[in-house]
């Protein structure tokens, strides 16, 4: 089963070399992967949480990154849409300014790194309009950068374990954490049967070099107008991976896997409307004040 992607040799090195920056600008001590980025609401929840006091995904990034700052959480985000381009740019430029680590590829999921055919919604567009490698007749198609998600997480993998060097023993992760988030609107599968099947130095495979895992599964969506055929296969991967990497006894007889994983389409202020930071504020003012303490904003 593949996504559609046309491989090309190195076709993602300028990405993960500007990755690579990103550790050694910061040095971050965790990482959080965001795939399927939309407009970058998560990313938001995981820098100004004061802003969206009651969404879901906190339980997720408290437990693995605390309450403090999180200027030592490397953020990497991934969004094909061209529609979204101005405003991940915006955000990311507004962010650096903070001196919050983030970088948003431009690109889709996938299982190799190449190109792939992808379908944004025809303008105009609402924040909540769908995207997806799955074509439709309602959308534009074009040809986008697709990143290989299994090497992704290999590589910030190996920035958290400091580098370790071509065939040494890879150290021990301690307390870092890495958590991601696939929402990619119906190729899930195509992604984690990639990552199962994806060796990392210590680990079983990609899946279990995550520490917390969040899905949005689309087999049961309607406005993705999926065909039946990959509907169907869409829910045998999603059964797959229930059993595989849902079920305690998936430990028996192998080593352990850390991966925990969640469930959860956390669609809290799905379309945002929240202000703009101000590149004057220090970056740790909103951990330590609480939420009904008004900061000023840009516009």
């Amino acid at each position: 089963m593949r996504s559609g992607c046309h491989a090309k040799p190195n076709a993602s090195l300028a990405a993960w070399t500007h990755i690579n920056e990103l550790f050694d600008r910061y040095g971050c001590e965790h990482a959080y992967l965001d795939v399927g980025t939309n407009i970058g609401v998560q990313l938001r929840k995981l820098y100004e949480p004061s802003l969206y006091p009651s969404a879901p995904v906190h339980r997720i990034f408290d437990g693995a990154f605390g309450k403090g700052s999180r200027c030592r959480v490397c953020a990497v985000g991934m969004e094909p849409s061209p529609n979204r381009r101005s405003r991940l740019e915006e955000l990311q430029r507004r962010y650096t300014a903070l001196g919050f680590p983030v970088i948003v590829l431009k690109g889709a999921a996938s299982d190799c790194d190449g190109t792939v055919r992808f379908g944004a919604c025809k303008p105009p567009c609402g924040d909540h309009a769908s995207s997806s490698l799955v074509l439709s007749k309602d959308k534009r198609v074009f040809t986008v950068p697709s990143h290989d998600v299994a090497q992704l997480v290999r590589l910030l993998d190996w920035n958290l374990r400091g580098r370790p060097a071509d065939g040494g023993s890879p150290p021990l992760r301690g307390r870092r954490r890495l958590v991601m988030k696939l929402d990619v609107e119906g190729v899930e599968g195509y992604v984690l049967r990639r990552m199962a099947a994806t060796p990392i130095a210590g680990e079983q495979s990609a899946l279990c070099a995550v520490d917390s895992l969040y899905i949005e599964w689309h087999e049961q969506n309607t406005h993705l107008r999926l065909p039946k055929r990959a509907r169907a296969q869409l829910a045998a991967s999603h059964a797959w991976f229930a059993h595989r990497y849902m079920n305690a006894s998936r430990h028996r007889g192998r080593p352990a896997c850390r991966l925990q994983t969640y469930e959860l389409d956390d669609e809290t202020a799905i379309g945002d409307g929240k202000p703009w930071p101000s590149a004057w504020i220090p970056a740790w003012l909103p951990y330590w004040l609480p939420a009904w303490v008004p900061l000023p904003r840009g516009v």
